[in-house]
C-alpha cells in the first residue's frame, strides 16, 4: 500500500499481482473508513484517502493543501521536522490517518485475510507515527482471531516503489499477449 496524492496498493496472490475482474483490486484509497467523513474526489465519503492520501495528511497538519509539487515537497520536508520534534498538529494528522488505516485493514483482513500488509512510499517513512492507531484499531480483530491478523511493516524499495509496481503490470500484460504490443514503424 502507498500514499502519494492518493493511495494505491497491490494484491499480491501466489507471488503475482491480482488485478480483479476491473483492473480495481487494489484501489484501496476509495475504501470507506467513516461514514460522515470527508468529501473524497469520487464522489463518496469517508474515503481511506481523504484521511490518509498526502494533501490530507499535510492539510491536518496545518501545512497546505497546494497542488504545486514543489510546495508540496516543502510541506512534506516541513511534516518529516514536525514529527520528529513532536509537533501537536502533525502528531495529530498520523494518528487520524493511522486510525483510518486500521479501519481499512479491518474490512481488507475481513475481505481477503492477508498475512502481510506492506506500506510502501511515505507511509513506510510514516509507519512510526501511523502504528499506534492502526494497532488500537486492529486490536480487538487480534484479541478475537489472533492467527488472523496480518502483519504491517515498511517496504523496502522507497519512492520507486509505484514504478516498480507499474513495470511488474506492464510486464506481466505484455508476457500475457505480446500479439498486444504495438508495432513501431
Amino acid at each position: 500500500m502507498k500514499s502519494d496524492a492518493g493511495v494505491a496498493g497491490a494484491l499480491i496472490v501466489d507471488g503475482r499481482v491480482f488485478q480483479g475482474s476491473h483492473g480495481l483490486a487494489g484501489e484501496l484509497g476509495h475504501i470507506p473508513v467513516s461514514l460522515d467523513g470527508d468529501v473524497c474526489r469520487c464522489g463518496a465519503t469517508g474515503c481511506l484517502t481523504t484521511y490518509i492520501g498526502t494533501r490530507a495528511v499535510l492539510e491536518k497538519a496545518g501545512l497546505g493543501t497546494s497542488s504545486s509539487p514543489q510546495d508540496t515537497s516543502a510541506a512534506l520536508t516541513e511534516l518529516d521536522h514536525c514529527l520528529r520534534t513532536g509537533q501537536p498538529l502533525a502528531l495529530a494528522a498520523l494518528d487520524r490517518a493511522g486510525h483510518a488505516l486500521g479501519a481499512a485493514l479491518q474490512s481488507l483482513t475481513g475481505a481477503i485475510d492477508p498475512d502481510h500488509v506492506v506500506l510502501g512510499g511515505r507511509l513506510a517513512d510514516w509507519l512510526p507515527w501511523l502504528r499506534p492507531g492502526i494497532d488500537a484499531r486492529l486490536a480487538p480483530r487480534r484479541g478475537a482471531f489472533p492467527a488472523c491478523s496480518p502483519l504491517v511493516r515498511p517496504g523496502t524499495l522507497g519512492a520507486d516503489a509505484a514504478l516498480h509496481g507499474a513495470l511488474t503490470i506492464g510486464r506481466e500484460h505484455i508476457l500475457a499477449d505480446p500479439t498486444a504490443v504495438p508495432k513501431r514503424i
